[in-house]
């Protein structure tokens, strides 16, 4: 009951927060440009970014990765809420089968996003695992990143 009532007051915090930002992309949709190729898009981005990442991209029926751990849940069930898939492992514990199955998921038409720094960094150090979802199904990777020009902090 407490992992329910959490995501789901946080998912209604993002869409409040989220929902006064305006987005300006400076590149043509990736999604589009990806499609042109007959490619599926794997994008990625910070650790940091997720965030934003996850309410830019929310409703586009991506696959996203959320790790295994306690932490991971919550994000998975916030993903869900804002209509993402979500396959679980990280580079700690079933990263493999994770990889395994998010190369699945692209070989069907379905574009993925992960993390490419972990939680516990090094902070915006990429690892592995995008290149390696990469190399198996010769997909691009779309970095996606952002910045916020006005903002309070608490």
């Amino acid at each position: 009951m407490t992992i329910y009532l959490a995501d789901l007051i946080f998912s209604m915090l993002m869409t409040l927060l989220c929902s006064t930002m305006r987005v300006e992309m400076f590149d043509e949709d990736p999604f589009e440009a990806a499609r042109r190729q007959g490619k599926t898009p794997i994008i990625a981005y910070w650790h940091d970014q997720l965030f934003v990442g996850t309410y830019f991209l929310r409703g586009r029926g991506l696959v996203g990765l959320a790790s295994q751990s306690f932490d991971g849940e919550y994000i998975a069930r916030i993903g869900q809420r804002f209509g993402y898939g979500i396959v679980r492992g990280s580079s700690s514990r079933g990263g493999r089968s994770a990889l395994v199955q998010l190369a699945r998921v692209l070989n069907k038409g379905i574009p993925v996003t992960l993390t490419v720094d972990g939680p516990r960094g090094p902070r915006h150090i990429a690892k592995a695992g995008a290149i390696s979802l990469a190399q198996k199904t010769g997909n691009p990777i779309i970095p996606m990143t952002g910045r916020i020009k006005r903002y309070y902090s608490l």
